[in-house]
């Protein structure tokens, strides 16, 4: 059998046969053959394409899934470490409660004491027990915040709290710091915004917010606390100007003892990530238009 294009181009498809002298040749249409075969050939290609395709589509399913993995695993690693540190914490906690504590209390009123009953000590060495007496009493104070951060529990009671309200109540309890500190406020915050937690705890959150915002504006200032619904979600967010953390600084700005403050303990925004996380809420800070923001989010009451 021989194929070959007649004069019109089409194929045909001949058989010959030899009779003696004679020849018998006999031609089939084969056209349709050949457009059944590029017929199977498309196929053959769309198919190979769609399963390529399918493939692609599947390991790109397949990479996400995985990566969501990883990044649940990772999350879960740095909970499971910060469990781990802040178990430590408590431990070491009651350590110095137990091992500094009585000894600052003894000279606590030793110094007291002293300062009373001393009556031919100078001005000036009553002046310095006044400040070995304040320091004992700072001292004192920094491991209370210690004892009281290491005791925060990692889940909450919940009960159904007004957060406009409470946001409100916080920034006029603060009023006359932020008047006498020349800061001012403004204060943009939706009429109802209801979240499900502790109130002494968020009440605790803004407080030492707004306490972090008093005291990185000496020579007074702005603070600019607004919130919103965003999604399921409730948002708070604080900016203010003054002293701003460095890259270094913000990276580890949410960790215990580290703080931008001469005098400051470094528990203020490490206890209101613990309390924002106790309440299955995130916390970040950032840095915008040469403000620092901390950005809260909580769920929204009937959200969990």
């Amino acid at each position: 059998m021989v194929f070959k294009n007649d004069a019109a181009g089409r194929l045909v498809a001949e058989v010959r046969q030899e009779f003696g002298r004679a020849r018998l040749v006999v031609g089939v249409d084969a056209e349709p053959l050949r457009q059944k075969r590029r017929r199977l050939w498309l196929d053959f290609l769309v198919f190979s394409l769609s399963l390529a395709l399918l493939g692609g589509v599947l390991s790109l399913l397949l990479y996400r899934q995985q990566m969501a993995y990883l990044a649940t695993m990772q999350e879960y690693d740095r909970r499971l470490a910060r469990q781990r540190e802040e178990a430590a914490l408590g431990r070491s906690a009651a350590a110095i409660a137990h091992e500094i504590r009585n000894p600052l209390n003894a000279m606590a009123i030793a110094m007291q004491r002293l300062s009373y009953e001393a009556r031919e000590l100078s001005a000036e060495h009553r002046q310095l027990v006044k400040v070995l007496l304040d320091s004992v009493k700072r001292t004192d104070a920094i491991v209370e915040g210690l004892l009281r951060y290491a005791a925060m529990p990692q889940s909450v009671s919940r009960e159904l709290l007004d957060f406009a309200g409470l946001v409100r109540e916080v920034v006029d309890l603060y009023a006359g710091q932020f008047a006498a500190a020349g800061i001012e406020v403004a204060v943009a915050v939706p009429a109802a915004l209801s979240v499900a937690g502790d109130r002494n705890l968020l009440a605790q959150v803004l407080e030492n917010v707004f306490r972090n915002a008093i005291e990185a504006q000496p020579e007074g200032g702005r603070v600019e606390i607004s919130a919103r619904v965003r999604g399921e979600e409730i948002e708070l967010q604080v900016s203010n100007p003054g002293k701003l953390p460095g890259r270094d600084e913000m990276e580890k700005i949410f960790s215990p003892y580290v703080t931008l403050k001469a005098r400051g303990t470094g528990l203020g925004l490490a206890t209101v990530r613990k309390i924002v996380l106790a309440h299955e809420g995130t916390v970040t800070a950032t840095i915008r238009d040469d403000a620092f923001v901390l950005i809260i989010r909580l769920p929204a009451a009937g959200s969990q």
